[in-house]
């Protein structure tokens, strides 16, 4: 039943590359600013970046935002998410890296509150607990493929990997905004 609805097969592929984006968060991206001479410290002060934001932003950004559907909601937060990490194509300087940072963070923001509730929503009160299933393998399976492709890439072609990141963004968001359900 699951896979028989348009809007789950697109949140489904939309959370993958999402997932894959996510993941360089953990990985990638403390290579990049190691790669540019900062330390270990620098990392986790962009790191902490992430959760200063969500401590002081999320629930005013998740109120003003409210008027958005789910669909809109999660389709420019996974934007925001991809041009966040797509950033360091530019370079790495810890001020950019903490402005990708910032973007993703927006972007995290806006899709995750919403991206559970959307996932009920589309499910028959009988067969929540399959989609959320469904859901987690998606982000399982763009995690383990983010984790490992994105190294790879990164040790080969680092400016590819943050415009891969940018498209699979784009992708998911275009992904999303193209189902004819308003929800």
């Amino acid at each position: 039943a699951a896979l028989a609805r348009p809007a789950m097969i697109a949140l489904l592929a939309a959370t993958a590359c999402a997932s894959f984006i996510f993941r360089q968060l953990s990985t990638t991206i403390n290579l990049h600013l190691l790669d540019h001479g900062y330390n270990e410290a620098h990392c986790g002060m962009v790191q902490s970046l992430n959760g200063i934001l969500i401590i002081l932003v999320e629930i005013p950004l998740t109120a003003m935002t409210a008027w958005l559907t789910y669909r809109a909601g999660v389709a420019w937060g996974f934007l925001l998410l991809g041009l966040g990490v797509a950033v360091n194509w530019f370079g790495g300087t810890l001020w950019l890296v903490s402005l990708g940072m910032i973007v993703f963070t927006l972007g995290e923001m806006l899709c995750l509150p919403r991206h559970a509730a959307w996932v009920q929503h589309l499910a028959p009160a009988e067969m929540r607990g399959r989609f959320s299933g469904l859901i987690a393998f998606a982000w399982l399976g763009g995690s383990l493929l983010g984790s490992w492709a994105g190294l790879k890439l990164y040790a080969t072609h680092p400016g590819t990997l943050w415009l891969l990141c940018g498209g699979l963004g784009v992708v998911a968001a275009l992904s999303l905004a193209s189902l004819k359900s308003p929800r």
